[in-house]
């Protein structure tokens, strides 16, 4: 029982001596405060689905001479030439075909 006593009295000197010597430990200081302030910036992405299946078919022919595709625009009736890979077009009055 005595060890526990002295123990305890180790203790609460110690603590004693640290109240003395570093008050500030003790002490809530709101020098040091600093205020930060935080923006969140939201950034909404749309993707665009184009129904392929919802437009009207446009035929696309092949030019052997310049060996290319091509389709005449229903618009204005100009002559287009396609890249190989192209599956849709628009034509000169903005409305979009599916090509065949």
């Amino acid at each position: 029982m005595s060890i526990i006593v002295t123990i305890l009295t180790i203790l609460f000197v110690l603590l004693l001596i640290k109240m003395i010597f570093y008050p500030d430990l003790f002490v809530y200081d709101t020098i040091n405060e600093v205020e930060t302030t935080t923006t969140t910036v939201t950034t909404t992405t749309t993707e665009t689905v184009i129904d392929r299946d919802g437009m009207p078919p446009l035929i696309r022919a092949y030019d052997a001479t310049v060996r290319s595709f091509f389709v005449i625009d229903p618009a204005d009736g100009d002559v287009v030439f396609l890249q190989p890979e192209d599956d849709i077009y628009e034509d000169g009055a903005g409305k979009w075909y599916k090509l065949v």
